[in-house]
């Protein structure tokens, strides 16, 4: 894998092109890997949606991965211009804020009512997610750093699931989570071509 991600993120680019990097779970590490390999300095936006960065590959592997704030100021050193949009849900067994790192933009859902695999399932095809990603992806795609100022207001009511069928209260071990997160490995990479 790193040969492929390598071989693509090595393609030269325009100075006015913008990347945008987006993995789910597992995909995360591995976008995060893959920018970090990347001998191409360009435009990165990386979009993180439930990370297990903080919660497990910080405290289990502190070797490869030390603290948010290292990797963010590594991240953004070999780029020209460097973005970072995590999205969490509060009961996702495996994702979490990224906290300690002030310049990545933490999006919480605000999703109380999804539990367990629900709560890790579907970030791609949420429309909740869309909704409080879109401004900060229209400040990139303009040539801007998504900051948290562009965060929508949290005053919007929450959408919700159409079920409402009761669900097992959230359980979270680290081994829990870690077997979580190799269930779902996404990642997915936007570039618009010539």
């Amino acid at each position: 894998a790193p040969d492929m991600f390598r071989t693509w993120f090595d393609q030269p680019v325009q100075p006015a092109d913008r990347t945008i990097v987006v993995g789910h779970s597992l995909g995360s590490i591995l976008a995060v890997d893959a920018l970090l390999i990347a001998s191409v300095r360009r435009n990165a936006l990386l979009i993180t949606m439930g990370s297990p960065l903080g919660r497990l590959f910080c405290r289990l592997f502190p070797a490869d991965y030390p603290s948010l704030s290292s990797l963010h100021r590594e991240l953004t050193t070999r780029q020209n211009q460097f973005g970072w949009i995590n999205v969490f849900r509060p009961n996702d067994p495996v994702g979490a804020a990224l906290d300690g790192e002030s310049a990545i933009v933490n999006i919480n859902t605000e999703q109380q009512d999804l539990h367990l695999f629900h709560a890790h399932a579907d970030y791609w095809s949420d429309p909740e997610v869309l909704h409080k990603t879109k401004p900060l992806l229209d400040e990139w795609l303009l040539g801007e750093v998504p900051s948290a100022a562009a965060q929508p207001a949290t005053d919007r009511p929450v959408l919700r699931p159409l079920e409402h069928q009761a669900r097992p209260k959230l359980w979270a071990t680290e081994a829990a989570m870690a077997a979580c997160a190799v269930i779902l490995v996404n990642i997915w990479v936007w570039q618009p071509m010539d």
